[in-house]
């Protein structure tokens, strides 16, 4: 994905550095709200991709919760399993966050698996 040059020249803030800082929940959805960010192409996807990825973190750690607390019910061994799965699952999400920020601020954009689709859309 191209990047366009000079529209976080303006603001004081190198574009690389927005980039990477999109990953932040809160930071990408002000990006998405104020200028120059929001007419930047680049800095827009990325904050959406953070947003999509930070909204499907949720999703997955409600529907753990779901299943462990039912197999807390049956087995609390089998909750047990299940907690500790949860928890290497948000791992994984804060490590793919963490490498697609620090890829963006490298300059290289990576899409994150099914919600980069998502984001192409929306820009």
């Amino acid at each position: 994905m191209a990047q366009q040059s000079g529209s976080g020249a303006s603001s004081g803030l190198n574009e690389n550095l927005a980039l990477a800082l999109s990953y932040i929940p809160i930071v990408g959805c002000v990006f998405l709200l104020i200028e120059p960010y929001r007419s930047n192409r680049t800095v827009r996807f990325h904050a959406i991709q953070s947003l999509l990825l930070f909204a499907a973190a949720i999703v997955v750690q409600i529907a753990f919760g779901i299943v462990t607390g039912v197999f807390y019910a049956i087995t609390p061994a089998l909750g047990a399993l299940f907690s500790g799965l949860s928890n290497l699952v948000s791992l994984a999400f804060f490590v793919l966050a963490t490498y697609l920020a620090v890829k963006a601020y490298q300059g290289t954009s990576v899409d994150a698996p099914v919600v980069g689709e998502f984001a192409h859309r929306y820009v």
